[in-house]
């Protein structure tokens, strides 16, 4: 999983702390308002809170413990979301095609299934056909027990190819009984007894359009690690990890089915990406302008320069100074899809070494194929940061700070309650408490009398 997903990811779990205990923030500011107004109140008209109303703060104790509670439920929640989504999502290489693959069985055969991801504890098994660099071409879910396809180009494959679904769902159902074998033969390697686990297997070619090469990928992974690739030149498997080594040397032995996985990766695989192409030229062989951004999080944060929204994939962002293009102080990032199906990158610019007088003399340029290239000057003008000033001018660092400092405006909030309930009920107790040898029936206000011993009738 790429690092900038990662980034992402966690900024969005931040961003839903941040509502959250704003939210919490705003409910106990509310209660503390009505609790002081309530007490004023009472102050007014001489009367002991305490004593008139013995359970008054019984609502705030339950509301002050739900707020706990809700609070350390919505962070376990959250966090186990982020360490299923980091277990589910892996990638390496690059996925082109679908390929149709011969029907596969266990790890201790040396057939192989087609590109599916699987839990083994749960019995889910996820057929996704990428293309173009992202554009999901199938979606299938043990749940529905059906492939389907996920762009409307499709259907074309439908008319010519009428029993292709009916051959892509057969086909991942027997892999779905595969598969859950695969998991619990890999998990007594690992000597795990229990849990859910993901076990995945990506299948796909490369085709240059260009000079007409081609290349192919064949890998597995599990629990979100590289567990076995194959290696095309050599026909060998590469295992990086020691419980993956046995099913290595079993593999290498198959020679004939290495040569025919290295065939159909290179071959027949290119022929399905070309009919893929063909059936979706409007839209796979579309161009979109990018929206270039220059975006900073706080005055000793990089300059990033930030192009989304493009289509193909096939970018180059660079920045350059004076007309000639920066290779130091400069951190290139991946790219990354969009909802949308468009992409993005980012490529950051270290300018601690460099006065603001000098930044004229940089800028960002983004070159896609088909359109001109675009570039954005270094001016303190354009950068956006968290608080919508220049980049010299200061900005929030980001979500965490955020989180943090509404924690411990939640806490300080607490705090100041508890004390001004403990100094209220102080004060109370010394106004309760006689001086000694001192008349209580005369020092006393008349709306106290009732919280002491009545005084004796002289006359009694």
């Amino acid at each position: 999983m790429s690092t900038g997903i990662l980034y992402i990811y966690m900024y969005i779990i931040n961003s839903i702390l941040c509502i959250y205990f704003i939210f919490l923030f705003c409910v106990c500011v509310c209660v503390c308002v009505c609790v002081c107004v309530c007490v004023c109140v009472f102050n007014l008209l001489n009367t002991d809170v305490y004593s008139a109303f013995p359970e008054a703060l019984l609502p705030v104790r339950l509301l002050a413990t739900l707020i706990c509670t809700s609070t350390v439920v919505v962070v376990h929640l959250v966090t186990n979301d982020a360490i299923a989504y980091l277990n589910s999502h892996w990638s390496s290489g690059s996925p082109s095609s679908l390929p149709s693959s011969p029907a596969g069985s266990d790890l201790q055969e040396t057939s192989r299934p087609s590109s599916t991801l699987s839990m083994g504890a749960l019995g889910l098994l996820l057929l996704l056909g990428l293309l173009s660099g992202g554009s999901a071409v199938i979606h299938s879910l043990s749940v529905s027990e059906r492939a389907v396809p996920k762009q409307a180009w499709m259907d074309q494959l439908t008319r010519d190819r009428p029993d292709y679904w009916e051959r892509e769902t057969d086909r991942e159902l027997r892999n779905q009984q595969v598969f859950k074998v695969d998991v619990e033969t890999v998990k007594k390697r690992f000597n795990q007894t229990g849990g859910a686990h993901v076990f995945q297997w990506m299948s796909g070619c490369d085709w240059d359009d260009e000079d007409d090469t081609t290349d192919g990928h064949d890998q597995y992974a599990y629990d979100g690690e590289d567990f076995l690739a194959l290696d095309l030149k050599t026909l060998t498997w590469v295992a990086p990890v020691r419980q993956a080594v046995p099913t290595k040397l079993r593999w290498d032995q198959q020679r004939a089915y290495n040569q025919h996985r290295k065939n159909y990766l290179t071959k027949e695989c290119v022929d399905w990406l070309k009919k893929y192409l063909a059936y979706g030229k409007s839209t796979l062989q579309r161009t979109e302008r990018p929206v270039v951004s220059l975006l900073q999080r706080s005055p000793s944060s990089p300059v990033v320069c930030h192009a989304t929204g493009f289509y193909p994939d096939r970018v180059v962002v660079f920045w350059r100074r004076d007309g000639q293009e920066l290779h130091e102080q400069v951190d290139p990032g991946e790219v990354l899809p969009n909802h949308d199906g468009t992409f993005q990158v980012s490529v950051d610019l270290d300018l601690t070494a460099v006065p603001q007088e000098d930044w004229g003399r940089y800028e960002c340029v983004v070159q896609l194929k088909g359109i001109e290239d675009i570039p954005t000057p270094l001016d303190p003008a354009l950068i956006r940061t968290n608080w919508g000033k220049t980049g010299r001018d200061g900005g929030l660092p980001g979500p965490f700070p955020i989180a943090g400092s509404v924690a411990g405006a939640l806490l300080l909030v607490g705090a100041l309650v508890l004390a001004g309930v403990c100094w209220y009920r102080k004060r109370n107790d010394s106004a309760k408490r006689p001086a000694a040898g001192s008349d209580t029936s005369s020092e006393n206000p008349e709306g106290q009398k009732h919280l002491l011993a009545p005084t004796p009738d002289p006359k009694s």
